[in-house]
């Protein structure tokens, strides 16, 4: 191997074979481990989801999502949480609680919700706890997490009280040939998304629903196709929208897209968030008033009956020439 070499003239050591050999090794072992930690955030999304479907009553009933698992990583809990809260628009936690040891929680929060204030009055069931208004982590022994998820959601509803009417906050309004990957890959560079960095929202307007289906082990989302005026469609998938009314004439729709690669195939997925329907303007045709007709050819004195109609006002006057 070459040993070490610098450039005295420009007073820098530059790198030799063995360390570009370094280098390129070390690259390839952080790619590795970046898709390992990418399979298990995406397997345990897929668990958690999968969870969800078997107990709906862990998102309704609840305030706050809190899942729990004895084989989740403990590392990648933190951005599933982040996931969650994301799609169901109420904090969520994800606690690996692995037999004989102290569980480890990680939460993420949604805007409106303080998650370290929400802890603090859970705090007699939890060993340790610390983070900020957006994510939070914490020790709890494992006999203690049922009670935690009652706990944790009445401190969040003491936060949000009654639920308000939300208006659809839209980013962008485009159409359904523009939701490609290469929009996609634009997104992704606005990331991480959280509190103070929502993810972003589009809208396409004028749509009609040409099929729908539900899906999932217990039919609680629904795959739907999208048409615009254009005649190009879409899948739009609605989690947890099999039980909601659909639009039952044009609609508009807002939506979020992301990167799917389900079953090894990479497409763009389009996720339904909410959808108002398209009120066309009544057309009324013009009512013009009655149009009376005067003949004042025999009239001896037409100046002074111009000047009369004139003052009328809405007149029109038409004079033959005078031979």
């Amino acid at each position: 191997a070459w040993g070490r070499l610098a450039d005295p003239a420009q007073g820098v050591e530059l790198l030799t074979t063995d360390d570009w050999s370094r280098a390129r090794s070390l690259a390839t072992e952080m790619e590795a481990l970046h898709a390992r930690r990418q399979w298990l955030t995406d397997q345990v999304t897929r668990a958690a989801l999968a969870m969800i479907d078997r107990d709906p009553s862990l998102l309704s009933d609840h305030h706050a999502l809190v899942l729990s698992h004895p084989s989740w990583p403990s590392g990648i809990s933190g951005i599933v949480a982040g996931r969650l809260a994301e799609r169901f628009g109420k904090p969520a936690v994800l606690i690996a609680s692995a037999p004989g040891q102290l569980a480890r929680g990680s939460g993420r929060s949604v805007p409106g919700v303080d998650l370290v204030r929400a802890l603090t009055e859970c705090a007699p069931l939890l060993e340790t706890f610390g983070g900020h208004v957006g994510a939070a982590g914490f020790t709890i022994k494992p006999v203690s997490v049922n009670r935690l998820r009652t706990a944790l959601s009445q401190a969040v509803a003491g936060q949000v009280g009654p639920a308000p009417d939300q208006e659809q906050t839209i980013d962008a309004y485009v159409e359904l040939e523009d939701l490609t990957d290469d929009l996609v890959a634009d997104i992704s560079r606005l990331a991480p998304f959280g509190p103070g960095n929502p993810p972003l929202a589009f809208a396409v307007l004028d749509l009609r629903l040409v099929g729908e289906s539900t899906i999932g082990r217990a039919a609680k989302h629904r795959r739907l196709t999208v048409e615009d005026r254009q005649g190009s469609t879409r899948t739009v998938f609605w989690w947890h929208g099999a039980d909601r009314q659909l639009p039952q004439g044009r609609f508009d729709l807002a939506l979020r897209i992301r990167a799917s690669d389900f079953r090894g195939n990479s497409e763009v997925q389009i996720e339904w968030l909410n959808a108002r329907e398209r009120v066309e303007p009544a057309i009324e045709a013009a009512r013009q008033p009655p149009l009376t007709v005067r003949d004042y050819r025999g009239e001896p004195a037409p100046e002074i009956v111009l000047s009369a109609l004139r003052a009328e006002g809405d007149t029109q006057v038409w004079s033959e020439g005078i031979g």
